[in-house]
């Protein structure tokens, strides 16, 4: 059983590396590389913007975590806990299903920086996770009323029929109805006694055997979430104003790109298809940064929304986009290997 599962997993991440690659070998097949490497050749001191929003998304970010935590535990270094943030997110981008990797790393990281107890490194996790959920939620409806009318416009140019601004709106309501219910369930009840509970009534004996032989985990995970209990909805809500807030600055990170590179598009404009490639890249979490996916989905909407030579820009744009990625990867790696901790001693904690 341990095998297959293993082995699922490792097809997933090679699957998943191979059809990015093969989706940008095809989708730069297409673009002008000399015309896309001229624009960006062509950006001289201005290029320097391009790096400054995800500074921002990283700081936006770590103050929503760091609300998470309240003060129902120890003071939380906001310097330490953003360098916690960026290690992870390096993970996330550069390994496949990176998003499981990077959320096992960051309570070993938080017991060894910051001495927060591993169970409540998880909760905070965990949490962490249900409110930047419910903020992408926010961040969809913002996306589905701003930019209704380019998402309207270009709608049968990207996917073939009428109907993208609903399926943002239909998307919208799912994930703030979602994580709303299990932040709301997180942070002020048992959740795990009340599941082994509800599923141990179904009348299937083996499932029921099993969860009898669980029941020791299940209160464990309700150890851990009762230090949030406690959290409020003052601390909830300023968490996930700061999530919102980095979801918008992520969309001003494309809309810089793009200005630099000339392109006339307004932040509404790149509203309405970042916060569609956003969604897309976590459905595809398998593939290391949505590599080649969101890549064909840039060019798609820039065709869409009639921008001049859109493969030529576009290629200009993931260039600029997936180097600037390569250079936090590298600083996340880097103040791993600055701050003494080595990839087999994480791996080893987190197995």
């Amino acid at each position: 059983m341990e095998g297959s599962k293993k082995g699922w997993s490792l097809s997933l991440k090679i699957g998943g590396i191979l059809l990015g690659v093969v989706t940008l070998g095809v989708l730069f097949h297409e673009i002008d590389t000399g015309k896309a490497l001229d624009l960006i050749s062509g950006l001289g001191f201005s290029g320097i913007l391009i790096f400054l929003p995800y500074i921002v998304v990283s700081m936006l970010d770590t103050l929503g975590w760091k609300a998470v935590f309240g003060e129902t535990t120890q003071r939380i270094n906001f310097g330490k806990l953003m360098k916690i943030r960026i290690i992870a997110e390096a993970m996330m981008m550069s390994i496949p299903a990176g998003v499981a990797v990077a959320e096992t790393v960051k309570p070993v990281l938080l017991k060894r920086w910051l001495g927060v107890p591993t169970a409540q490194g998880v909760a905070s996790v965990a949490i962490k996770k249900m409110l930047l959920g419910f903020a992408q939620g926010i961040y969809l409806g913002l996306c589905a009323t701003f930019g209704y009318g380019m998402l309207k416009y270009s709608s049968q140019s990207v996917i073939g029929f009428d109907g993208l601004p609903w399926i943002v709106v239909l998307a919208s309501l799912i994930f703030l109805l979602f994580f709303g219910i299990g932040t709301y369930i997180f942070i002020n009840g048992d959740v795990a006694a009340r599941l082994h509970k509800l599923l141990i009534a179904i009348p299937i004996k083996p499932l029921r055997i099993w969860l009898v032989s669980k029941e020791t985990k299940f209160e464990e995970i309700d150890q851990q979430l009762s230090a949030f209990h406690g959290m409020g909805k003052e601390k909830a809500i300023l968490s996930v104003v700061y999530f919102t807030l980095g979801w918008l600055m992520e969309t001003m990170e494309t809309f810089v790109i793009l200005w630099v590179l000339g392109v006339d598009l307004s932040y509404t404009d790149v509203l309405a298809f970042e916060t569609i490639l956003s969604l897309i890249r976590s459905i595809v979490f398998f593939i290391p940064a949505g590599l080649g996916i969101q890549d064909f989905g840039y060019v798609a909407f820039l065709t869409a929304f009639g921008v001049a030579d859109p493969l030529a820009v576009g290629g200009a744009f993931i260039l600029l986009k997936r180097f600037k990625e390569l250079l936090w990867i590298a600083l996340g790696y880097l103040l791993l290997v600055i701050t003494g901790v080595r990839l087999k001693e994480i791996a080893v904690q987190t197995s």
